[in-house]
């Protein structure tokens, strides 16, 4: 009786370890691959003139600072003041989540002026070498979005 009760523990131990193993190994990959999504947008950009839905519109002040750990500033490059900050985690190929800090500093752009502090924003890079950025907000009050274009000045 002793042999078989010491036999179905190690059975036991020996298949927990292995479902462990077996959830590090899926999650794993989706990590990886969002840290190399995330790797393409680190750097400094700075914003097109006009975003792409709205001629009208001058955002040509703004510059946006991605560092390798996700933390980002969205500032007035003209004026030297900070809109917006906080950290990005991307998502999937064309959405990320911007998690901005919550403090007197939070001045979005004024195409942004319904975004909240936890904002999920689409993306997509215009050119193969990954040095154009269309960041897209949908307003989700409104139903518009608007779509700010930004060129990579250093990596």
């Amino acid at each position: 009786m002793r042999k078989f009760v010491s036999g179905t523990v190690i059975v036991a131990m020996l298949f927990g370890m292995f479902l462990l193993w077996s959830c590090e190994e899926d999650q794993a990959p989706s990590s990886v691959g969002n840290d190399k999504k995330l790797n393409s947008l680190i750097g400094e950009w700075e914003c097109e003139a006009n975003p792409l839905n709205d001629p009208n519109n001058y955002t040509g002040y703004l510059k946006l600072e991605i560092s390798r750990d996700g933390n980002f500033s969205l500032y007035d490059a003209e004026e030297d003041s900070l809109g917006i900050s906080g950290s990005i985690i991307v998502l999937d190929d064309s959405s990320l989540q911007i998690l901005c800090a919550d403090n007197s500093e939070f001045d979005p752009p004024p195409i942004w002026y319904n975004m909240r502090t936890n904002q999920i924003f689409t993306y997509e890079f215009k050119t193969e070498s990954k040095e154009k950025l269309l960041l897209t907000f949908e307003d989700d009050q409104t139903g518009e979005s608007s779509t700010l274009i930004f060129n990579k000045v250093k990596k």
